[in-house]
């Protein structure tokens, strides 16, 4: 199945995850119950935390954990790239992100699995001045959407998560498993 970086082909599994963080350390995202050699890929978007009532810009920091290969993008440009490393572990903060009140920020996670343990996570900690404070916590399901909105309503955000794709290679090639 070789070491491949593309993001092409379809994937095996399809769905919507809960959160952003993922840990198949002790089980399959495969029926077959195959645990090592996948990958993965992760897209979707993550709204700005401050509360409707008090709409403003939030800056955030986000901490990225995980073991194996691992490469972020944020609004389209990559700010972690340990992709083409094997049986690693990332542990990188990227402080000063901008989350605008009004739009949701295009996040895409890349994962490569060839052994071991099998886990990522992206935590948020920021500073709403007088509403709230929150110190390196998995960034909550509400504040993650599978896409992009141009507005939110009560049927957008009943949609939640990232839109997790799951292959049986390290190359992200093959077809999907749909999942759901």
């Amino acid at each position: 199945d070789g070491n491949g970086d593309t993001l092409l082909g379809q994937p095996i599994v399809r769905g919507f995850d809960a959160s952003a963080q993922m840990d198949y350390s002790s089980v399959s995202p495969f029926p077959s119950g195959q645990r090592d050699s996948w990958s993965g890929r992760w897209s979707g978007c993550i709204l700005n935390p401050s509360p409707s009532n008090a709409r403003q810009p939030v800056t955030v920091s986000l901490r990225i954990r995980g073991d194996d290969g691992l490469r972020v993008w944020l609004r389209g440009g990559g700010i972690i790239d340990q992709g083409s490393y094997y049986w690693t572990s990332v542990d990188t903060t990227v402080p000063n992100i901008v989350l605008s009140p009004d739009r949701c920020t295009p996040i895409t996670i890349a994962y490569r699995q060839g052994g071991g343990p099998a886990l990522w996570s992206i935590e948020w900690s920021y500073t709403i001045p007088g509403v709230d404070t929150v110190t390196y916590t998995i960034i909550p399901r509400a504040y993650l959407r599978p896409s992009q909105f141009d507005s939110d309503t009560a049927e957008q955000r009943a949609c939640t998560g990232l839109r997790g794709q799951y292959y049986r290679n390290q190359n992200r090639d093959g077809y999907p498993l749909e999942l759901v």
